[in-house]
């Protein structure tokens, strides 16, 4: 007979890690990635509903996971939420995800969290891009999900022209 599965964080299986408390809900609008500095994605627009995890995905490096509750083999970093901007050092490198409005809604505008990163080195190909996902577990296989469209109005890139200057203009014959 099989015994029931343990609460314990080190005896829980990959898809059993989520947290019991400290989820994530953020959303992400017209949102930038960059990695030491340097732009990897841009026009992200996500909306993550209690989640457990965000990652973070750096060729050659493995996979930052991101959690607002404690984890094994985790370092915190304080302030990591700073209104649009959430920064954090891993493994010598600094990742950033900024967006246009308050990644953590329902906080004040300019609220801080502290995080969690821990790093899995077992992801380091992956891909030959940087990723940022989210999901409900600490180990690969990761979620990946695709950027939404973004939801603006048409009118935001509409943009009426300059008149026309005369001397452009065709001259009329006269009669």
């Amino acid at each position: 007979m099989a015994s029931a599965p343990s609460d314990t964080p080190s005896t829980r299986a990959w898809h059993d890690t989520m947290p019991d408390h400290h989820l994530i809900s953020a959303r992400v609008r017209d949102g930038v990635l960059t990695i030491d500095g340097m732009v990897a994605k841009v026009k992200l627009n996500y909306d993550i509903q209690q989640n457990g995890y965000m990652y973070f995905f750096i060729p050659g490096v493995g996979t930052a996971v991101v959690s607002m509750a404690p984890m094994e083999e985790a370092v915190k970093v304080a302030d990591a939420f700073d209104g649009g901007t959430l920064s954090f050092p891993v493994d010598g490198h600094s990742v950033q995800l900024s967006s246009e409005s308050n990644l953590l809604p329902g906080r004040k505008s300019k609220a801080k969290a502290d995080v969690y990163v821990r790093l899995d080195r077992s992801t380091v190909a992956i891909s030959r891009y940087p990723r940022m996902g989210y999901g409900d577990t600490t180990a690969a296989p990761y979620a990946w999900p695709v950027s939404n469209p973004e939801l603006a109005s048409k009118e935001k890139y509409v943009v009426t022209p300059p008149p026309t200057p005369k001397n452009m203009l065709p001259e009329m014959a006269s009669r």
